[in-house]
């Protein structure tokens, strides 16, 4: 997802300085084995015998930085690059295993760590930027239903009425602003009703821009789980008038005539 590209480009500098940390160590140990090895390959007899394998391991530094890396990477068997070293003694096969421990169980799980916690607060700061894009746009939308007040109010009384709204409802421009709001409006009286809460007849600013930001967009789940709230609350109220209807127990009015 975007968030993830988002995340793994944003702790590429936390990978890089962990993998620079990796490659040092690396390159220390190295030096060490290719200086250690071409010390015990300078017997000529023992060249003969043992220099093939040692050398194709360890024989340059480049060999011996490739077989470093290939042992916590998985490109070689530990057995392959020990088995040339013991007739060295067992010093550098121990120092060889503490490498490789050394690689796997600390610096490779500092890196995934330092990536992990990177990707965290990459995660979070993102989260932040979410809430502060969603405020600007609370903002934005204010200024525009604002601005569409102020469109439809040519009398500069503050409060819309339903002629106000009728007589610009078809203006392009208008139609334009609804459009942008995303107010589903499908005709003057309905919009007028929806945000006349009060059922004064008058709209004032504070009413349209708190009635347009309900409508905006479709309907959510909570506005659903509202409207089949008042729904049911209606029909226990009308339960008792419903019972009396069925049955027919409601009587009609007795009129008494005075005598003059």
């Amino acid at each position: 997802s975007d968030l993830q590209v988002h995340a793994i480009f944003q702790t590429v500098r936390a990978l890089l300085w962990a993998s620079m940390l990796l490659f040092l160590i690396n390159y220390m140990f190295a030096i060490l084995f290719t200086d250690v090895v071409n010390s015990y390959l300078s017997d000529a007899q023992i060249a003969a015998t043992e220099g093939p394998m040692l050398h194709k391991f360890f024989g340059t530094l480049q060999s011996s930085t490739l077989t470093l890396f290939q042992s916590i990477s998985g490109g070689l068997s530990w057995a392959d690059a020990v088995d040339p070293l013991m007739p060295m003694g067992w010093l550098w096969v121990y120092a060889y295993c503490c490498y490789v421990a050394f690689s796997l169980f600390a610096v490779l799980n500092v890196m995934t760590g330092v990536f992990c916690q990177s990707a965290i607060k990459t995660a979070e700061r993102d989260q932040e930027m979410a809430v502060q894009n969603l405020l600007l746009d609370k903002e934005k939308m204010r200024y525009m239903l604002r601005k569409l007040f102020n469109k439809l109010d040519d009398t500069n009384t503050g409060t819309l009425t339903l002629s106000d709204i009728e007589k610009h409802f078809d203006d392009d421009e208008v139609r334009a602003l609804f459009e942008t709001l995303e107010l589903k409006a499908t005709d003057a009286w309905t919009l007028f009703q929806s945000i006349d809460h009060n059922e004064d007849f008058k709209i004032n600013l504070e009413e349209f821009l708190n009635g347009c930001v309900e409508l905006r967009g479709f309907a959510k789940a909570v506005d659903l789980f509202a409207l089949r709230t008042q729904v049911a609350k209606v029909r226990e109220e009308l339960k008792p008038i419903s019972h009396v209807l069925s049955t027919g127990t409601l009587r009609p009015p007795v009129y008494t005539h005075l005598s003059l």
